[in-house]
């Protein structure tokens, strides 16, 4: 569908694996592969993508090479020894940018992040990360349940910060943020629309099927973009069922400014 319906990037919003096992991380490999070679895309680290004692950190590295993503028709960078990436391609007439943080970032990542936004001013940005709006559409803090926060720190000891703390301290600050996409939590989708700094609309949106019958059953969605009428059609479909999701949380169109 690449060509019939214009895909021009595929984002994945993290639990890659279940706990973070080589076998899984062999398997993940090799179920992306599919799209190597065909499209660009974006992973992003779950807490089920990281090791649950000890250090904390993810074989992701292991699997999915830096050297991987120079196959791709489009520009990208890395944050040197950290799983944050960016990527840069145009659609429809416009650059977009795509921003990847790791579960949590620390303000280290997000001082990173900053860099990246005020270097491509003129793309209109999407972050995805794991863990940001919970399932009853508010931003997490220290107080919600599964948290980031509570996955512990990250690799280099600096703590987490949660989805609240991610706004205040990055997403806020950049006018040419448009989205927000994040998974983890168990209420299959909820979103939220926010105002930054300088007025710009940032629709964040959580969806996770994971825990929906069959694992999921295949759901994903599909990011429709329609610049003449500056509108998203946000849409679910399983190619496993061959089925939309057709409720208002998993089928709507959104205002773009």
């Amino acid at each position: 569908n690449i060509g019939k319906l214009n895909i021009k990037f595929v984002i994945h919003e993290g639990d890659i694996t279940d706990n973070n096992s080589p076998a899984q991380w062999e398997k993940a490999r090799a179920c992306m592969a599919v799209l190597d070679g065909q499209i660009p895309y974006a992973l992003c680290v779950g807490n089920h993508d990281i090791a649950c004692k000890g250090d904390h950190s993810s074989l992701i590295g292991d699997y999915f090479k830096e050297t991987d993503y120079g196959k791709y028709p489009c520009k990208w960078g890395k944050m040197p020894g950290r799983n944050c990436f960016w990527f840069r391609f145009e659609a429809g007439g416009s650059d977009y940018l795509i921003m990847s943080l790791d579960l949590g970032a620390s303000d280290e990542m997000l001082k990173w992040a900053d860099g990246i936004l005020e270097a491509n001013k003129d793309a209109k940005t999407i972050l995805v990360t794991h863990e940001l709006l919970d399932e009853k559409g508010e931003l997490s803090t220290q107080a919600t349940n599964k948290s980031a926060r509570a996955y512990g720190p990250h690799q280099d000891g600096t703590p987490r910060n949660t989805g609240s703390e991610v706004w205040e301290k990055h997403i806020k600050k950049h006018p040419n943020y448009i989205m927000a996409l994040c998974g983890h939590y168990n209420g299959i989708a909820s979103r939220k629309t926010m105002k930054g700094e300088s007025g710009n609309t940032v629709h964040i949106m959580m969806a996770n099927y994971q825990y929906h019958e069959g694992g999921g059953n295949g759901f994903l969605r599909l990011l429709s973009f329609d610049p003449e009428n500056k509108s998203c059609h946000v849409s679910t479909y399983s190619p496993f069922l061959k089925k939309d999701w057709k409720d208002d949380a998993n089928d709507f169109i959104i205002k773009l400014d």
